[in-house]
């Protein structure tokens, strides 16, 4: 006989025949496990080129273990990020609410040596470049489940464009996660009882979204590039989370 601090049981029982089998049943508090989805990109890689195409359309969405909970009525957003946006930058920056088997598009873009030599020629230099996408829901039940994923993006001058000498710049940084106000604004796309405690929270007013986003800008960890410091912010999504639930009242349920 199995002790109570015990994970399993096995319970002995006969089926037609005489055959033995064993059945194992798992105690309570024994469980897999729990399952997560990650976010896709189609494509996972892109190019880009200086000379043209300057652009291209990224598919995201969770893949084939989409939680059951983002089928119907909950909703979920993806953060895009660029680590370097004088290579590259990723637009919309945040995406509307979607659900299991949608996917929203991203524009990954570079700078045109026809509209600014300087900054294309500045882009194949430091290129590459990765893009991040987070996916952003809530409760943090949830949330946890829940895996990004990214792209490497390439900047070419295949057609032979003269590019000087000069250093190209370090360009802006954008880090693997996104800052808090994309976080906010992500996280209000993904659940309307969230955005309904906040719109009561800044009075009910046609610009409640504008100044919880300030309000976030201003509370942000300063310098910005914190927040892809693992050992301060292990789980930066829901650190922001956190915080706008604080400020607007709510209480995930």
């Amino acid at each position: 006989m199995t002790g109570p601090g015990a994970h399993a049981r096995v319970v002995r029982y006969t089926v037609a025949g005489g055959l033995a089998a064993s059945l194992v049943l798992l105690a309570p508090g024994a469980s897999a496990a729990p399952p997560s989805s990650s976010l896709v990109a189609t494509p996972t890689s892109v190019s880009l080129d200086i000379g043209g195409p300057t652009s291209a359309p990224v598919s995201v969405g969770l893949d084939a273990g989409c939680l059951n909970v983002f089928i119907h009525g909950q909703a979920y957003s993806v953060a895009s990020v660029s680590q370097n946006t004088a290579v590259a930058t990723a637009s919309p920056d945040v995406s509307p609410g979607i659900h299991c088997g949608d996917t929203t598009s991203v524009t990954v873009a570079t700078s045109a040596y026809s509209a600014n030599p300087t900054a294309a020629c500045a882009a194949v230099a430091a290129s590459p470049t990765t893009v991040t996408f987070t996916p952003v829901a809530g409760p943090s039940g949830i949330q946890k489940k829940l895996v990004g994923t990214s792209i490497q993006v390439t900047v070419t001058n295949t057609g032979g464009l003269l590019c000087g000498g000069g250093g190209g710049g370090g360009g802006g940084g954008g880090g693997s996660n996104p800052a808090a106000p994309a976080v906010a604004n992500a996280y209000l796309n993904a659940n309307a009882a969230l955005s309904a405690a906040c719109k009561a929270a800044f009075g009910n007013s046609k610009s409640w979204r504008g100044a919880l986003i300030s309000s976030i800008a201003g509370w942000m960890p300063k310098p910005e590039s914190v927040k892809d410091d693992a050992s301060l912010y292990p789980d930066w999504v829901g650190f922001v989370q956190d915080h706008v639930n604080t400020v607007c009242g709510y209480t995930p349920v």
